[in-house]
Protein backbone atom coordinates (compact mmCIF):
# COMPACT_ATOMS: atom_id res chain seq x y z
CA UNK A 1 0.00 0.00 0.00
CA UNK A 2 1.51 3.54 -1.18
CA UNK A 3 0.38 6.46 0.80
CA UNK A 4 0.68 9.69 2.14
CA UNK A 5 2.42 9.40 5.93
CA UNK A 6 0.21 11.28 7.52
CA UNK A 7 -2.10 8.08 6.59
CA UNK A 8 0.42 5.77 8.47
CA UNK A 9 -0.18 5.79 12.13
CA UNK A 10 -4.28 5.55 11.06
CA UNK A 11 -3.48 2.71 8.61
CA UNK A 12 -1.09 1.07 10.66
CA UNK A 13 -3.47 0.80 13.89
CA UNK A 14 -6.63 -0.19 11.48
CA UNK A 15 -4.61 -2.62 9.57
CA UNK A 16 -1.88 -3.75 11.35
CA UNK A 17 -1.57 -6.34 9.06
CA UNK A 18 -1.01 -4.07 5.58
CA UNK A 19 3.01 -2.82 4.22
CA UNK A 20 2.70 0.28 4.10
CA UNK A 21 5.46 2.72 1.70
CA UNK A 22 4.87 6.05 2.66
CA UNK A 23 5.28 9.48 0.95
CA UNK A 24 5.51 13.04 2.29
CA UNK A 25 2.57 15.22 -0.32
CA UNK A 26 4.07 18.53 1.29
CA UNK A 27 7.87 17.97 1.65
CA UNK A 28 7.95 16.04 -2.15
CA UNK A 29 8.86 13.13 -3.43
CA UNK A 30 12.40 12.46 -2.64
CA UNK A 31 15.18 9.81 -4.83
CA UNK A 32 14.52 7.12 -2.08
CA UNK A 33 11.27 6.95 -2.25
CA UNK A 34 10.79 6.76 -6.01
CA UNK A 35 13.32 4.12 -5.79
CA UNK A 36 11.62 2.18 -3.56
CA UNK A 37 8.01 2.55 -4.83
CA UNK A 38 9.84 1.41 -8.53
CA UNK A 39 10.73 -1.79 -6.49
CA UNK A 40 7.12 -2.34 -5.61
CA UNK A 41 5.22 -1.85 -8.64
CA UNK A 42 8.04 -4.08 -10.34
CA UNK A 43 7.42 -7.04 -7.91
CA UNK A 44 3.54 -6.40 -8.06
CA UNK A 45 1.40 -9.04 -10.17
CA UNK A 46 -1.80 -6.59 -10.00
CA UNK A 47 -1.74 -2.94 -9.11
CA UNK A 48 -3.95 -1.05 -8.00
CA UNK A 49 -4.28 3.14 -8.84
CA UNK A 50 -6.83 5.84 -7.15
CA UNK A 51 -8.58 5.48 -3.87
CA UNK A 52 -7.10 7.25 -1.44
CA UNK A 53 -4.50 8.89 -4.40
CA UNK A 54 -5.80 12.47 -4.31
CA UNK A 55 -5.54 14.66 -7.11
CA UNK A 56 -2.35 16.95 -6.66
CA UNK A 57 0.81 17.47 -7.97
CA UNK A 58 2.41 14.43 -6.23
CA UNK A 59 -0.47 12.21 -6.46
CA UNK A 60 -0.42 13.26 -10.71
CA UNK A 61 3.69 12.13 -10.38
CA UNK A 62 2.89 8.80 -8.92
CA UNK A 63 0.42 7.78 -11.47
CA UNK A 64 2.31 8.88 -14.20
CA UNK A 65 5.36 7.12 -12.71
CA UNK A 66 3.26 3.55 -12.33
CA UNK A 67 1.81 4.66 -15.76
CA UNK A 68 5.26 4.44 -16.97
CA UNK A 69 6.78 1.74 -15.24
CA UNK A 70 3.97 -0.94 -15.24
CA UNK A 71 5.16 -3.48 -17.53
CA UNK A 72 3.55 -6.85 -19.88
CA UNK A 73 2.70 -9.36 -17.24
CA UNK A 74 1.13 -6.69 -15.26
CA UNK A 75 -2.61 -6.02 -14.59
CA UNK A 76 -3.76 -2.22 -13.83
CA UNK A 77 -7.27 -1.39 -11.90
CA UNK A 78 -7.47 2.27 -12.38
CA UNK A 79 -10.27 3.55 -10.05
CA UNK A 80 -11.31 6.98 -7.99
CA UNK A 81 -8.43 9.34 -8.46
CA UNK A 82 -6.82 7.69 -11.01
CA UNK A 83 -9.63 8.16 -13.46
CA UNK A 84 -9.83 12.21 -12.58
CA UNK A 85 -6.67 12.41 -13.07
CA UNK A 86 -6.20 11.28 -16.63
CA UNK A 87 -9.44 13.15 -17.30
CA UNK A 88 -7.12 15.56 -16.75
CA UNK A 89 -5.55 14.91 -20.42
CA UNK A 90 -6.62 12.62 -22.93
CA UNK A 91 -7.81 10.00 -20.89
CA UNK A 92 -8.52 7.77 -24.64
CA UNK A 93 -4.92 7.87 -25.72
CA UNK A 94 -3.52 6.75 -22.29
CA UNK A 95 -5.78 3.77 -21.59
CA UNK A 96 -5.13 2.94 -25.09
CA UNK A 97 -1.43 2.96 -24.79
CA UNK A 98 -1.56 1.14 -21.52
CA UNK A 99 -3.80 -1.54 -23.43
CA UNK A 100 -0.91 -1.60 -25.84
CA UNK A 101 1.71 -2.52 -23.28
CA UNK A 102 -0.06 -4.96 -21.33
CA UNK A 103 -2.58 -6.03 -23.33
CA UNK A 104 -6.78 -6.25 -24.24
CA UNK A 105 -8.43 -7.40 -20.83
CA UNK A 106 -5.21 -6.59 -18.42
CA UNK A 107 -6.28 -2.69 -18.17
CA UNK A 108 -9.96 -2.16 -16.04
CA UNK A 109 -11.49 0.86 -15.31
CA UNK A 110 -14.18 1.18 -12.68
CA UNK A 111 -15.59 5.21 -13.30
CA UNK A 112 -19.28 5.86 -11.66
CA UNK A 113 -21.60 7.57 -13.75
CA UNK A 114 -20.00 10.92 -13.42
CA UNK A 115 -16.07 9.86 -13.85
CA UNK A 116 -17.43 7.87 -16.91
CA UNK A 117 -18.60 11.97 -18.02
CA UNK A 118 -15.65 13.06 -17.40
CA UNK A 119 -13.53 10.22 -18.91
CA UNK A 120 -15.75 11.35 -22.55
CA UNK A 121 -15.45 15.16 -21.68
CA UNK A 122 -11.31 14.52 -21.81
CA UNK A 123 -12.12 12.27 -25.58
CA UNK A 124 -9.98 14.41 -28.34
CA UNK A 125 -13.10 13.92 -30.16
CA UNK A 126 -15.34 15.30 -27.62
CA UNK A 127 -18.02 16.34 -30.35
CA UNK A 128 -19.45 13.52 -31.60
CA UNK A 129 -20.06 12.40 -27.46
CA UNK A 130 -21.86 16.08 -27.64
CA UNK A 131 -23.15 14.72 -30.85
CA UNK A 132 -24.31 11.20 -29.29
CA UNK A 133 -26.12 13.27 -26.77
CA UNK A 134 -28.25 15.12 -28.76
CA UNK A 135 -28.88 12.68 -31.15
CA UNK A 136 -30.35 10.72 -28.26
CA UNK A 137 -32.36 13.87 -26.86
CA UNK A 138 -30.94 14.42 -24.04
CA UNK A 139 -29.49 17.55 -22.49
CA UNK A 140 -27.41 16.01 -19.76
CA UNK A 141 -24.42 13.96 -20.17
CA UNK A 142 -25.10 12.57 -17.28
CA UNK A 143 -28.76 11.56 -17.70
CA UNK A 144 -27.23 10.35 -21.45
CA UNK A 145 -25.02 8.01 -19.28
CA UNK A 146 -27.02 6.75 -16.42
CA UNK A 147 -29.72 5.52 -19.34
CA UNK A 148 -27.29 4.10 -21.72
CA UNK A 149 -24.96 2.49 -19.27
CA UNK A 150 -24.79 -0.64 -21.68
CA UNK A 151 -23.86 0.95 -24.46
CA UNK A 152 -21.55 3.62 -23.21
CA UNK A 153 -19.08 0.81 -21.26
CA UNK A 154 -19.08 -1.22 -24.61
CA UNK A 155 -18.52 1.54 -26.56
CA UNK A 156 -15.43 2.87 -24.25
CA UNK A 157 -13.81 -1.09 -23.69
CA UNK A 158 -14.21 -1.43 -27.72
CA UNK A 159 -12.40 2.09 -28.68
CA UNK A 160 -9.73 1.57 -25.95
CA UNK A 161 -8.95 -1.67 -25.34
CA UNK A 162 -10.19 -1.84 -21.22
CA UNK A 163 -12.56 -3.96 -19.45
CA UNK A 164 -14.85 -0.87 -18.31
CA UNK A 165 -16.83 -1.39 -15.35
CA UNK A 166 -19.43 1.43 -14.88
CA UNK A 167 -20.74 1.82 -11.42
CA UNK A 168 -24.79 2.61 -10.74
CA UNK A 169 -27.70 1.03 -9.65
CA UNK A 170 -27.31 -1.73 -12.00
CA UNK A 171 -23.43 -1.97 -12.79
CA UNK A 172 -22.16 -2.91 -16.20
CA UNK A 173 -19.16 -4.87 -17.15
CA UNK A 174 -17.89 -4.53 -20.48
CA UNK A 175 -15.14 -6.37 -22.67
CA UNK A 176 -13.81 -5.60 -26.13
CA UNK A 177 -13.76 -9.90 -26.40
CA UNK A 178 -10.31 -9.83 -28.38
CA UNK A 179 -9.46 -12.75 -26.04
CA UNK A 180 -12.73 -14.54 -26.65
CA UNK A 181 -13.24 -17.11 -28.98
CA UNK A 182 -16.47 -15.36 -30.89
CA UNK A 183 -13.99 -12.48 -31.14
CA UNK A 184 -17.56 -10.27 -29.86
CA UNK A 185 -18.59 -7.85 -27.37
CA UNK A 186 -18.96 -9.09 -23.63
CA UNK A 187 -21.23 -7.36 -21.69
CA UNK A 188 -22.32 -8.08 -18.08
CA UNK A 189 -25.38 -6.48 -16.16
CA UNK A 190 -25.21 -7.39 -12.55
CA UNK A 191 -28.16 -7.25 -10.23
CA UNK A 192 -27.30 -7.69 -7.42
CA UNK A 193 -26.46 -5.05 -4.42
CA UNK A 194 -28.74 -2.08 -3.26
CA UNK A 195 -28.86 1.52 -2.89
CA UNK A 196 -27.15 1.37 0.91
CA UNK A 197 -24.40 0.90 -1.35
CA UNK A 198 -24.11 4.45 -2.90
CA UNK A 199 -22.71 5.08 0.80
CA UNK A 200 -18.87 6.22 0.50
CA UNK A 201 -16.12 4.22 0.01
CA UNK A 202 -18.38 1.65 -1.67
CA UNK A 203 -16.49 2.04 -5.05
CA UNK A 204 -13.22 1.46 -3.06
CA UNK A 205 -14.43 -1.54 -1.54
CA UNK A 206 -15.14 -3.23 -5.31
CA UNK A 207 -12.06 -1.91 -6.68
CA UNK A 208 -10.30 -3.79 -3.27
CA UNK A 209 -12.07 -7.16 -4.37
CA UNK A 210 -11.53 -6.87 -8.06
CA UNK A 211 -7.64 -6.52 -7.13
CA UNK A 212 -8.08 -9.60 -4.82
CA UNK A 213 -9.59 -11.82 -6.92
CA UNK A 214 -7.09 -10.95 -10.04
CA UNK A 215 -4.27 -11.48 -7.43
CA UNK A 216 -5.27 -15.03 -6.48
CA UNK A 217 -5.88 -15.73 -10.41
CA UNK A 218 -2.61 -16.78 -11.00
CA UNK A 219 -3.35 -19.88 -13.23
CA UNK A 220 -5.54 -17.81 -15.20
CA UNK A 221 -8.69 -20.05 -14.05
CA UNK A 222 -10.90 -16.85 -15.54
CA UNK A 223 -9.78 -14.18 -18.04
CA UNK A 224 -9.97 -10.60 -16.30
CA UNK A 225 -13.35 -10.05 -17.71
CA UNK A 226 -14.82 -13.17 -16.16
CA UNK A 227 -12.69 -12.10 -12.60
CA UNK A 228 -14.28 -8.06 -12.96
CA UNK A 229 -17.72 -9.54 -13.40
CA UNK A 230 -17.23 -12.16 -10.53
CA UNK A 231 -15.80 -9.25 -8.09
CA UNK A 232 -18.99 -7.04 -9.02
CA UNK A 233 -21.57 -9.35 -8.08
CA UNK A 234 -19.40 -10.60 -4.99
CA UNK A 235 -19.20 -6.92 -4.33
CA UNK A 236 -23.20 -6.92 -4.24
CA UNK A 237 -23.54 -9.48 -2.58
CA UNK A 238 -21.96 -9.04 0.52
CA UNK A 239 -23.66 -5.49 -0.01
CA UNK A 240 -26.98 -7.34 0.04
CA UNK A 241 -25.86 -9.11 3.46
CA UNK A 242 -24.87 -5.85 4.93
CA UNK A 243 -28.25 -4.58 4.59
CA UNK A 244 -30.23 -7.49 6.08
CA UNK A 245 -27.59 -7.08 8.87
CA UNK A 246 -27.20 -3.65 9.52
CA UNK A 247 -30.11 -1.79 7.36
CA UNK A 248 -30.15 -0.16 3.98
CA UNK A 249 -30.03 3.61 5.58
CA UNK A 250 -27.02 2.74 7.99
CA UNK A 251 -25.01 1.00 5.39
CA UNK A 252 -21.15 1.65 5.81
CA UNK A 253 -18.62 0.43 3.43
CA UNK A 254 -16.98 -1.70 6.47
CA UNK A 255 -19.95 -3.13 6.33
CA UNK A 256 -19.65 -4.60 3.08
CA UNK A 257 -16.00 -5.64 3.33
CA UNK A 258 -17.35 -7.26 7.00
CA UNK A 259 -19.66 -9.05 5.06
CA UNK A 260 -17.16 -10.71 2.63
CA UNK A 261 -16.39 -13.55 5.03
CA UNK A 262 -20.19 -14.61 6.09
CA UNK A 263 -20.41 -18.57 4.30
CA UNK A 264 -23.65 -17.05 3.26
CA UNK A 265 -22.00 -14.84 0.66
CA UNK A 266 -20.35 -18.04 -1.45
CA UNK A 267 -23.84 -20.75 -0.81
Amino acid sequence: MVTDIRNKVVLSEKLPEAMCLAYDSEAGITPEFIDEYDKALEWADVILAGPGLGTGEVSEKLLDNAIEKIASGQQLVMDADALNIISKKDAGEILASLTRKLGFENVVITPHIMEMSRLRGSLKDKTSFDEEIKTAGYESKIDYIKDSAFDVAKLFSDDYGCICILKDARTAVSCTGYLSDKKEMLCYINTTGNSGMSTAGSGDVLSGILAGVLAQNRADQMTVYEASCLAVNLHGRAGDLAKADKGEHALLAGDIIEAINKDLLYR
